[in-house]
């Protein structure tokens, strides 16, 4: 067993597991290099835990290793690579689990706490990408969560994850990849803060645009009524509406809902105006099923006046804005609405409305 893949378990323990939860590694571990062994002792503040690490080049099971029961406090295994599937079944059978790929499930209960860590989603070293993205679809939650707090910081992970739907684990990782791209800093002594807010925004900007927009369930509509004109002969005529009778019921009616787009960015400039409406909503089909209580729906390619937007996850929902008549999303989203949208006036109108909105 070589001695350097032992200290890169480590070293993935560390930065996995003990980062997250605050604890320290007492003393330099002690390796049985020949039975594969590893023995960490770890003081989480409270007590001090020795862990136990079983390192095999094949796991074959998915119990525990054999460890004597008052040997270690905690018992994991640990491989070069553990897949997926095989991953979800440690997890189901809590055994605690780390790779060099930098998977790994953690469980560990004390009296009535209980700490449950896991990341799935490293492949392995010899097929994974060198270069580190520091972006994520998940990553959004701590993006918008960052650049909506007051002084572009946040004080702690706990309180970090208190506002996204993030795990701990999984903000660290999202941390740690924006912090080797030198977007944010942080330490145990001192806050999550951005660096640049103007970069960290030019950059998540391009990310959205690339990659998540065009996965956006977008859909254009035109909203009507039916109205009668003649009481005798019951003539109906089908009367269209205008796109604030729409918005009034869905911002109502759903709670995970909010304006964004032009009108949204009228309160700042009336740079280009447009008589279409566009709302993000949590569900495009629950959205539509409000809407037809009450209206004609006719989905509309060309010429819509109500689009509804449903986003790739509830991150665009952080930082809505309850005043005034109609809820709003967060200027953040309502700019990247705008420089994504499918109208060329939209973009041109997205960075004069980032300028008098955002000032950066």
């Amino acid at each position: 067993m070589e001695k350097e893949r032992l200290y890169n378990i480590t070293t993935l323990f560390k930065e996995k597991i003990l980062n997250v939860l605050g604890w320290q590694l007492k003393n330099e571990p002690l390796l049985k290099e020949a039975e594969g062994i590893l023995f960490l002792m770890v003081e989480t503040g409270k007590k001090v835990l020795k862990v136990g690490v079983e390192y095999r080049k094949t796991l074959l099971r998915t119990t525990s290793s054999s460890f004597l029961p008052d040997e270690v406090d905690i018992v994991m295994v640990a491989a070069p690579y553990i897949g997926y599937a095989q991953l979800e079944r440690l997890k189901a059978n809590n055994v605690n689990a780390i790779d060099e790929a930098g998977n790994y499930y953690f469980s560990y209960r004390s009296g009535k706490d209980r700490v449950i860590l896991y990341e799935f989603n490293h492949r392995s070293k010899a097929t994974r990408l060198s270069r580190i993205d520091a972006f994520s679809p998940k990553a959004g939650y701590v993006v918008m969560a960052l650049l909506t707090a007051e002084r572009f910081e946040i004080s702690t992970m706990r309180k970090l994850q208190a506002i996204t739907e993030v795990s701990l684990s999984g903000i660290f990782s999202i941390c740690e990849a924006m912090k080797r791209n030198d977007l944010i800093d942080y330490s145990k002594s001192l806050p999550i803060r951005v660096l640049n807010p103007s970069r960290f925004l030019d950059e998540w900007a391009a990310y959205f645009k690339q990659r998540l927009a065009p996965k956006l369930n977008r859909q254009g509509y035109l909203i009507s009524v039916k109205k009668i004109v003649d009481k005798e002969s019951r003539e109906v005529d089908v009367q269209h509406l205008d796109w604030r009778e729409g918005a009034s019921v869905l911002l109502d009616q759903i709670q995970s809902s909010a304006l964004t787009g032009v009108q949204a960015a009228q309160s700042v400039s009336r740079f280009y105006a447009v008589e279409v409406g566009e709302i993000l909503v949590s569900h495009l089909h629950e959205a539509e099923r409000e809407l037809t209580r009450k209206f004609i729906l006719t989905p509309m390619i060309r010429n819509p006046n109500l689009i509804l937007i449903e986003p790739y996850n509830s991150s665009a929902f952080i930082g809505i804005n309850e005043e005034g008549k109609f809820r709003k999303a967060h200027p953040i989203q309502i700019y990247l609405d705008l420089l994504t949208s499918d109208d060329p006036r939209a973009n041109e109108f997205a960075e004069i409305y980032r300028e008098k909105a955002l000032g950066y």
